[in-house]
């Protein structure tokens, strides 16, 4: 900056001790950028030898220029998000809440006064070897997760599939050991033969289950808690499985979603079936919105199980090759989300030839198919407000009811198995005179296959006019969208 040349002597002497300031400013940031470049680069040479060696992140850039990443300690995060860290620190083992109470009073502080950190429960029995070096109660574990959740509602996950009764533990262990030492065919007989008792055993077993008496709570008090139940039975050992189903029965009018797998074990096991000795189902649900079926044979039994068809949204439900059962799905007129299974193995029986079978849910919006899909050849759907079809599983031919009007499709494959010869099939089935579909897109295939669906477009004449983009993600070599306009021209 200038200023005049006709200055008091006073003034002068100002403006020259201004300009000294600027030239000394200017050669202290000189010295500092020196400083630094230098503070950096021992910092660099030194790391290998520091106790407390940082965390390396990567440099974020947009475009060629470098963004300086803030450096910010997990203390320093909002309440939210730490909260939610915590959640994900959680979700493979709850059980591990206990660890965050012990680091500091802050994350104390604030994990004991956080009810929906309590409200979710993994419960799945612990090994009998654990069990005899632990000394945790089992009552009190749950009840400080009931009483700590306060008036937020639980999502409980069971999963007693590896638990066994005394009997078969002890017999399956002294055949371990038997057959480590001898392959003789009729000592392992007379194992098959022997009673077994282990008190011991027999102690570990009131353990386990008492920590499941205590979720469900005196008469089933604690049910009315429950939000949601995943559960997974010891299918291996039927009469077990139905000894906890029948624990788990009670009143729960909270409960919106529930996840049940195989058990058409249970089935085969309760001499009424699925129903009590009263003709009641084992277990039926009010108000229910959201269901799980990893069995077959519980498609037969849906009307059972929903009590209130008009409240279910969302169902995930596996069919035989007959598709036994299907016709129920009419009931759930307000459903919003259906996946359906269909598990088929050699030389059973599918749907009877010249079988028409009719499904009418108008306000499903998404349907996902998994598995064998030949037997849907014989369904004709009216699902006049979907929007997404979801299919997976189809390893020699592509088959879709005719009558299938969605926005967006969606094709999911394994990367590797060939699918030359059903992508033609595919598109034939999708490029319907009526189709709406918007989008097409199919994930994980090769780059042959990407070809075979480039040269299938090219040369199709029946190309819907709705149909915008098809997104083809390779494996391996990330995502194309195809321009579908552009092919026609």
């Amino acid at each position: 900056m200038s200023y005049s040349s006709n200055l008091p002597p006073e003034i002068q002497e100002k403006v020259e001790r201004l300009a000294e300031c600027h030239k000394q400013i200017t050669g202290l940031d000189s010295q500092l950028i020196q400083f630094k470049k230098e503070k950096d680069r021992l910092e660099e040479e030194l790391l290998d030898y520091r106790v407390d060696k940082p965390f390396q992140r990567p440099d974020a850039r947009r475009g060629q220029f470098v963004v300086a990443v803030r450096s910010i300690t997990i203390q320093k995060l909002p309440d939210e998000m730490l909260l939610r860290t915590f959640e994900h620190f959680l979700s493979d083992n709850h059980r591990l809440i206990h660890r965050l109470l012990l680091v500091c009073k802050t994350w104390n502080r604030m994990v004991m006064q956080s009810p929906r950190l309590w409200a979710r429960i993994q419960l799945s029995p612990v090994s009998y070897e654990e069990f005899l070096h632990s000394y945790e109660s089992p009552p009190q574990y749950m009840e400080v997760f009931i009483q700590r959740s306060q008036s937020v509602l639980l999502d409980i996950e069971l999963d007693y599939s590896s638990h066994k009764p005394r009997f078969e533990y002890v017999r399956d262990k002294v055949i371990e050991t038997v057959s480590s030492i001898s392959t003789s065919e009729t000592l392992h007989n007379q194992v098959l033969d022997l009673q077994f008792e282990s008190p011991e055993y027999d102690s570990y077993f009131k353990y386990t289950m008492d920590e499941l008496s205590t979720l469900v709570g005196p008469m089933g008090a604690n049910m009315k808690k429950w939000r949601s139940l995943h559960v997974q039975l010891p299918t291996g050992y039927p009469r077990l499985a139905l000894e906890i189903l029948q624990m788990l029965c009670g009143v729960a009018p909270n409960l919106q979603s529930i996840s049940l797998s195989e058990i058409g074990c249970i089935l085969d096991s309760n001499d009424r079936g699925w129903f009590n000795e009263d003709g009641t189902p084992l277990f039926s649900i009010p108000n229910l919105r959201g269901l799980i079926l990893n069995d077959w044979q519980a498609a037969l039994l849906l009307k059972d199980i929903v009590m209130t068809p008009s409240t279910l949204v969302h169902l995930d439900i596996w069919y035989d090759a007959g598709l036994r059962g299907l016709s129920q799905l009419q009931a759930f007129t307000t459903m919003r989300t259906l996946t359906i299974r269909i598990r088929a193995y050699f030389g059973e029986l599918g749907v009877s030839e010249g079988e028409n079978l009719s499904v009418s849910i108008p306000e499903l919006r998404e349907l996902k198919f998994w598995g064998n899909l030949s037997p849907l050849k014989a369904v004709q759907f009216d699902l006049p407000s979907l929007q997404c079809l979801q299919v997976s599983g189809s390893k020699s031919n592509f088959w879709l009811p005719a009558n299938l009007y969605p926005e967006y499709i969606h094709w999911s494959t394994h990367p590797s198995r060939p699918y030359r010869n059903i992508i033609q099939s595919m598109l034939g089935a999708v490029f319907q005179p009526s189709s709406r579909v918007a989008v097409i897109s199919i994930c994980k295939i090769s780059q042959e296959d990407y070809e075979t669906i480039l040269k299938v477009l090219r040369k199709a004449a029946d190309i819907p006019v709705s149909l915008e983009t098809v997104v083809v993600d390779i494996h391996g070599g990330g995502r194309v969208h195809i321009d579908v306009a552009a092919l026609r021209s």
